[in-house]
């Protein structure tokens, strides 16, 4: 079983040698069930105390200089516990181009599952040195990147380790926990309470990184990381929050839906709008407004004449050709083009907004 750990920034303020040496000796004894993949955070607070910094500087470019400090740091740690039980780790610093590009996103992935392979326990966390994503909130701290990296691993398990025992029924610390959950909705995102004060994640950010696994058929459970065989009681269904998976889409489709930010959008009219919905492919003819700027081969949200987003998907033209060709029919596109992709997106490289929901 490929199981996804991420343990965040809260977890690594106090002690952090002695959790991910207690992790290590947990890991090390499951290695012969399960595969792991760690999403790590914890290198900006390391660099910070090597450096004497008290508090979370608001300057991107400190926040980067002390990931870059503190980021051997951390990988000195993980690489001593494991190395304690015989076990090698590597380590894997991502940024948001890694997911959006098809061809990096497929090098990365073959990458990790041959780190699998070798038996060695892939170290991951977001390269903060050069990519501000993360330092700006947008990947709340690395909880989105360990569902994309689920998603896109085929994990059977995402398993975020916190420093609370789950998901709080009233959404306060003592509270009764919500051991298993269907789906995530507004009410239930209502009952997360503020963020770390470390990190730029909490609970909200883990329920929005589990909303979107469980989407893409990843159990995904929330469980505290400070207690003893914490993955083992969580896999085993004993401790924490646990949501079920709800596979909407798969394959290349989870690649589209998750994996990637969307570059342009593509306003239809009515007609287009409902056609796709029953499912045809899109046409130049149906398109009304082109905005932004993207490339072949990039994603592109696909909105009806309300402005409502119907789905998203790969376009076969750029920003640039599909403004020339918005509104003409097929038979126009060749002449004025001189060649022709045909469809502007086919029905197979859409993902609609309700797969989502």
């Amino acid at each position: 079983m490929q199981i996804v750990i991420k343990i965040g920034t809260s977890l690594l303020e106090v002690k952090a040698e002695q959790l991910i040496g207690n992790l290590a000796k947990e890991l090390s004894s499951l290695k012969g069930k399960h595969r792991f993949i760690i999403v790590t955070s914890g290198a900006i607070k390391l660099g910070m105390d090597k450096l004497g910094i008290r508090s979370r500087p608001r300057d991107l470019n400190k926040l980067q200089a002390c990931a870059a400090i503190g980021q051997p740091m951390l990988m000195d740690i993980y690489s001593t516990a494991f190395s304690r039980h015989g076990v090698n780790t590597a380590q894997v610093l991502l940024t948001q181009d890694d997911f959006n590009d098809r061809v990096r996103y497929l090098n990365m992935r073959n990458a990790l599952l041959e780190l699998v392979e070798m038996c060695a326990i892939p170290i991951v966390n977001e390269n903060d040195t050069v990519s501000v994503h993360e330092l700006e909130g947008i990947f709340s701290d690395n909880d989105e990147l360990a569902a994309l990296l689920a998603i896109g691993m085929d994990a059977e398990a995402l398993v975020l380790l916190s420093s609370v025992d789950g998901l709080m029924r009233d959404g306060k610390q003592g509270s009764d926990i919500i051991s298993e959950l269907s789906d995530i909705d507004e009410t239930i995102f209502s009952l997360a309470n503020g963020k770390s004060s470390s990190g730029t994640g909490g609970m909200l950010s883990k329920l929005r990184a589990a909303k979107k696994a469980s989407l893409a058929g990843v159990k995904v459970i929330i469980t505290n990381g400070r207690k003893k065989n914490c993955v083992q009681e969580a896999l085993e269904g004993k401790a924490g929050t646990l949501i079920k998976p709800r596979c909407r889409v798969t394959g290349k489709k989870k690649w589209i839906a998750f994996g990637t930010r969307e570059k342009g959008e593509l306003l239809l009219n009515k007609c287009a709008a409902d056609a796709i919905k029953k499912g045809a492919s899109l046409l130049a003819v149906g398109i009304v407004e082109c905005k932004g700027s993207f490339n072949k081969g990039d994603v592109v949200k696909i909105i009806d004449a309300n402005g409502h987003v119907i789905a998203k998907g790969i376009s076969n033209y750029s920003s640039a050709e599909i403004t020339a060709i918005k509104g003409r029919n097929s038979s126009e596109i060749e002449k004025l083009m001189g060649y022709a992709y045909g469809s502007v997106l086919y029905r197979d490289n859409m993902v609609f907004s309700s797969d989502l929901q």
